[in-house]
């Protein structure tokens, strides 16, 4: 995702110059955390469906660790998001520009995956033709709101597989609301509107739990990952990362983790209703501390320069056209799992993943993305 060219700001009192630059300019460790939520869940799945034998319960454990680089990627989308909002507020035609730049990024390959899945292969007489009615909600992005409240099937064929597409329906929920209040809500308030997430969506998993249905999926349960970013994003747009920041950070940080991974490793695959009420907003939480370290982080330091390397910065380049394609790479290697050693297996699924991303980002995704010069902020 480019990033605008930002005016600069003054640093705030008692912050370094370093640390005012590093906020103004472009964030490559974090296209490192975002190579590494795309792993987690490249991984994740490879673990819990594409080994030869059923796994033992430390290995599922993992897998579902895995899981958590959605949170990870919830709220890095809305730290870089809310941070060109902020940014660009003020300039002419912003609102049309951010959206058609959204378009021109997410439309191209999410559309050209369903066009192929929903209506060319099962044309050729490959796969499974679903009928419209669970169609609709993928081309409405609304199959987050079905699959908790409806229970759509999951497709017959692995390598079709779009379960996973919730999250970027959760992803579009948060992009028709969010700009519009970030652009014109004084920034004094936004912080409060961010906050008030928190309990929303504990709340909506509370009555989707009591109810009987998924508590993952919904809109209103995962949006306080992307507002955590949100709110980071405000609270360092004009002070920076400053000492204090990053001291309470990593207290929090060194605090929460030990328990957090301990919960993590003894409950997790529980079903306790408690934990399925309280666990993405604790992920969430977790995740956004550590973003505020990395964003601290000294570009000297080992940590830094591992992020922001060249190979993971490959993969976060590309880490979009990972996660929707992953799927077929795994399908197809369940079916040959059997001549693998797994480690083995996991790097050619993962390279294969790569592959067939970078293949839809020079095919299909660039040329798109080369139009986003008449939309300049």
């Amino acid at each position: 995702m480019s990033s605008p060219s930002p005016s600069p700001i003054a640093p705030a009192r008692g912050q370094s110059k370093v640390d005012r630059i590093a906020l103004d300019q472009h964030l490559p460790a974090l296209d490192g955390l975002r190579a590494l939520a795309v792993l987690m869940v490249i991984t994740g799945h490879f673990l819990a469906y594409a080994l030869p034998t059923r796994p033992p319960k430390f290995v599922l454990v993992l897998a579902s660790f895995g899981g958590t680089g959605v949170d990870l990627f919830f709220v890095l989308s809305g730290f870089l998001i809310t941070r060109i909002l902020l940014r660009t507020r003020n300039r002419p035609h912003h609102l049309a520009n951010f959206y058609m730049r959204r378009v021109l990024r997410i439309f191209p390959l999410y559309y050209g995956f369903l066009l192929v899945v929903f209506v060319i292969l099962p044309t050729l007489g490959i796969g499974e033709k679903l009928p419209f009615a669970t169609q609709f909600w993928y081309w409405t992005y609304l199959q987050n709101a079905a699959m908790t409240f409806l229970e759509i099937p999951v497709e017959t064929h692995a390598w079709q597989a779009k379960a996973h597409f919730w999250s970027l329906a959760v992803e579009e929920h948060f992009y028709m609301v969010w700009p519009f209040v970030a652009s014109f809500l004084p920034r004094r308030q936004l912080r409060w509107v961010l906050l008030s997430t928190i309990p929303i969506a504990l709340a909506t998993r509370c009555a989707l739990q009591w109810g009987g249905h998924q508590t993952s999926y919904f809109t209103l349960c995962r949006i306080d990952a992307l507002a955590l970013g949100s709110l980071l994003a405000v609270l360092t747009e004009e002070s920076g990362v400053g000492p204090s920041l990053k001291r309470y950070a990593m207290y929090a940080t060194l605090g929460i983790l030990p328990l957090g991974a301990a919960s993590f490793v003894l409950l997790s695959g529980s079903r306790l209703p408690v934990v399925q009420i309280l666990k993405d907003s604790g992920t969430a939480t977790i995740y956004t501390l550590v973003m505020v370290l990395v964003l601290a982080l000294s570009k000297e330091s080992p940590l830094y320069r591992l992020l922001a390397s060249p190979s993971l910065g490959t993969i976060g380049k590309y880490s979009y056209g990972m996660y929707v394609l992953h799927w077929i790479a795994i399908s197809v290697y369940q079916n040959i799992n059997h001549l693998f050693w797994p480690p083995l297996g996991w790097a050619l699924t993962v390279l294969a993943v790569l592959l067939m991303a970078m293949t839809s980002w020079v095919v299909l995704e660039q040329p798109f993305l080369r139009l986003k010069k008449y939309f300049e902020y």
